[in-house]
């Protein structure tokens, strides 16, 4: 039998006029939270980032 994996999927949707770099940091430390929180896997504007 094979367990459960979680993962995530974090769309590429930010508001327009802000700054991409803000984003991109915003993005990776949900990233790292989600990986504190032992998810499997997360994919970033489709690409997949495993651990």
């Amino acid at each position: 039998m094979t367990t459960l994996r979680f993962g995530a999927f974090l769309p590429p949707i930010h508001p327009l006029g802000e700054s991409p770099t803000w984003w991109l940091r915003h993005d990776l430390d949900f990233m790292a939270h989600l990986d504190r929180l032992g998810f499997d896997e997360a994919l970033d504007r489709g690409a997949p980032l495993d651990r």
